[in-house]
């Protein structure tokens, strides 16, 4: 995952989390992602949502309405150039084929926006710690044995000096 991919779905969780969090905006998200079709199954991600069988028609519709309008944000505040639309589109589908199954899974059948909510700050939580496959190298952190590196460069030296003081 790239830097760009991991700050793109950092927006996405973080908006997802305040979506959930406030009945308002998830009732604004419900009513943006439906219309005002209560009845209709095609806004329930059943292919996406993790056990979904065991979700109410209500539960997923709302976790896809904030789902849907968390990568909306997301793709406003990123997409600022036509030259960084494969860039989104590339961590978009990160977001939603590795991310939405994630967030929908190991839920509670009693709360399940308070089970998502959870797994959004542990997610939040290993994502913030995974270093970026594009972040520049630390020589000093992956080498292991500094003291081998110093002393071939202390025999190198040496071995000049050696040339130096013996050449005619």
């Amino acid at each position: 995952m790239t830097q760009f991919e991991k700050n793109y779905i950092l927006s996405c969780l973080n908006s997802l989390d305040e979506i959930l969090n406030d009945a308002n905006q998830l009732d604004t998200a419900i009513t943006n992602f439906s219309g005002h079709n209560n009845t209709d199954l095609r806004y329930c991600s059943n292919l996406t949502i993790t056990d979904a069988p065991l979700w109410s028609d209500q539960e997923k519709k709302a976790f896809s309405a904030a789902f849907f309008e968390a990568t909306a944000r997301a793709n406003y505040t990123f997409l600022t150039t036509p030259e960084l639309a494969q860039t989104v589109s590339q961590a978009q589908s990160i977001w939603w084929t590795h991310y939405k199954p994630l967030l929908s899974a190991n839920t509670d059948t009693e709360n399940r926006i308070q089970s998502v909510i959870a797994n959004i700050k542990q997610i939040k939580s290993d994502l913030i710690n995974e270093i970026p496959s594009d972040a520049p190298p630390d020589v000093t952190m992956k080498n292991k044995y500094p003291f081998f590196t110093a002393l071939a460069a202390v025999g190198v030296a040496a071995l000049i000096g050696t040339v130096v003081a013996m050449k005619p």
